[in-house]
């Protein structure tokens, strides 16, 4: 039974990527039961990918964490319980990943237990691992088996000089990965797929805005097209895939309002054919442990995932739980220091 709910900002620095401003916030939800047993959920809005505010979240967590909210006094002792919370509460999408987080996380604590081990049997034992890099001197010391380049914020000529550099410094093997963020116009996308072809890039996230025009690049281009801002919930995968405008899902949990809908997405999205990517929002320790524990419980085919996390891989059975999240980034700590 949760005895204690508790809601905290928190602020850190980041080093990248730049439009962050050095610093990222969000919110942390606390939860405790009568064993003294903890749960913390990661609640983190990002101002131009969600349509809720730092400020709506917070009241929103804090209404639940009042004596007289939904949560004090309550018992979850199975992952429908949690589920079925959250399907009538109708919260935000990232205050709904902290309630998601917070009850999976003290849930899990409860039975001895990962949060990947409650919602599937057979979590993955190894999560291939990507990095965001600004350059080929951060690519060469990259330890990932994949490098991710953002692109389509200057002239295709600079992204090519970048692009070509970025692969010389890593070599032909490493996947290399690019982000638009849906930056171009379908134009500029195709005459972009098509200078980049001869680099060996893995794929493109959001080259375009809307999707009817991923639709169409994809039809045009060789290289696989990623959903990444046109996916968040099950509406918007069935536009995807009715209109055949991606190969590869990229799928944040933060922004799906938890590891539950997540996941939920994540398996239709394979059923469809899609093979996937598990990413972050550039939150907390905290919530890159929910989308660890996420990216070890999807079906189908994973690729590399942005985890902010360092090396090649990870096992996520042999990282600790909520308690002592993953270690930062290097980039995380050589912005603390």
């Amino acid at each position: 039974m949760v005895t204690v709910a508790k809601v905290s900002v928190a602020r850190y620095a980041i080093a990248a990527p730049a439009y962050l401003g050095g610093e990222r916030r969000g919110l942390h939800l606390l939860l405790s039961d009568e064993q003294g047993r903890v749960g913390v959920g990661d609640g983190a809005p990002l101002k131009g990918f969600c349509a809720e505010d730092l400020a709506e979240v917070h009241a929103a967590l804090e209404a639940l964490a009042a004596r007289s909210g939904p949560l004090i006094g309550r018992s979850f002792e199975a992952v429908g319980d949690v589920a079925s919370l959250l399907s009538i509460l109708a919260l935000p999408p990232t205050a709904n990943h902290a309630v998601d987080q917070a009850l999976l996380s003290l849930l899990a604590n409860a039975r001895g237990l990962h949060v990947c081990e409650l919602v599937t049997d057979v979590p993955r034992r190894q999560v291939s691992l990507s990095e965001l890099v600004e350059d080929a001197v951060e690519a060469r010391r990259s330890t990932a088996g994949c490098v991710k380049l953002k692109v389509a914020r200057e002239s295709l000529a600079v992204d090519q000089q970048r692009i070509a550099n970025v692969r010389e410094a890593i070599g032909p093997r490493r996947r290399l990965r690019l982000d638009a963020n849906g930056g171009w116009s379908l134009d500029a996308a195709q005459e972009a797929l098509s200078r980049f072809s001869p680099y060996g890039i893995e794929c493109v996230e959001q080259p375009v805005a809307e999707i009817d025009d991923l639709a169409k690049l994809r039809r045009r281009s060789s290289i696989p097209i990623a959903a990444d801002e046109s996916l968040r919930d099950l509406d918007d995968l069935a536009r995807l895939t009715t209109a055949a405008a991606a190969d590869v899902a990229v799928i944040k949990p933060m922004f799906c309002g938890g590891l539950l809908a997540a996941l939920s997405l994540a398996q239709n999205a394979v059923v469809n054919g899609l093979k996937l990517i598990v990413t972050t929002s550039f939150e907390s320790s905290v919530g890159r442990r929910h989308a660890l524990d996420l990216a070890a419980s999807v079906p189908g085919e994973l690729w590399p995932s942005g985890l902010q996390l360092p090396g090649a891989s990870v096992d996520p059975l042999l990282v600790d739980g909520v308690h002592s999240p993953p270690q930062a980034s290097a980039k995380e700590q050589r912005s603390r220091r």
